[in-house]
């Protein structure tokens, strides 16, 4: 059984295959800086929807919610800016090694290191950016106002028109009963005996004869 001959391929075509793997590198290397400057993006949206509610419901409550949203998109963004570096650390390692090896196409990330952490953790992508923000939600927290703002409406000599006449709302009384306010109906207000037979009112002669008014049906004059 021949064993099948090994072909080697020319120095041409190593520095093509070598200029390919360098590219693929970097492709990682740059997709790992758009996921860092993705997580800024995020972060600055998320903060301008929790200052927005933060300011229509009058309170610094929601600060916190800020805190935690820019620590974990700071990890986050941390994380990606390691993997950034040690894709560089790599590509460095393939760029120095010597034209033989142009074969191997393997894309594979530097080990991971607490002193890539550190250097990401150091940079001025992270520490001008996620450090002064931090503070500002904290000091938000810390400073702020802490009650949600309740309006309330004065109700003082404002009349409401409605179906039994028009009503004054007046303010309440801070002797009354406690209720939050006194609705006084201008309209007039019958009040009937269930003793007394209730007589129809009568037209007579031009005239109106009311309720409970003694009537002169002859039409003839008393002396």
């Amino acid at each position: 059984m021949t064993q099948a001959p090994i072909i080697t391929p020319s120095p041409d075509k190593l520095v093509d295959l070598r200029i390919a793997h360098l590219n693929m590198v970097q492709g990682a290397v740059t997709r790992m800086a758009g996921f860092s400057a993705s997580a800024k993006t995020f972060c600055i949206t998320i903060l301008a929807a929790i200052i927005a509610l933060a300011v229509q419901a009058g309170t610094a409550k929601l600060a916190l919610d800020a805190i935690v949203a820019v620590i974990c998109l700071g990890f986050l963004d941390l994380y990606y800016l390691t993997l950034e570096l040690r894709f560089r650390a790599a590509y460095e390692r393939i760029a120095q090694r010597p034209l033989s090896e142009a074969a191997d196409l393997r894309i594979k990330p530097a080990k991971f290191s607490l002193a890539c952490v550190g250097k990401a953790a150091r940079s001025l992508s992270i520490l001008l950016f996620y450090i002064p923000i931090l503070l500002a939600c904290i000091a938000a927290f810390v400073y702020g106002p802490t009650d949600e703002r309740k309006p309330t409406e004065q109700l003082s000599g404002r009349s409401v028109e409605g179906l039994g006449g028009a009503r004054q709302i007046e303010p309440a009384d801070p002797k009354a009963d406690g209720s939050g306010s006194t609705v006084r109906d201008t309209a007039a207000v019958k009040r009937i005996d269930p003793r007394q037979p209730i007589v129809p009112a009568e037209i007579n002669a031009g005239r109106t004869i009311r309720a409970g008014q003694p009537t002169n049906t002859t039409g003839s004059r008393h002396d």
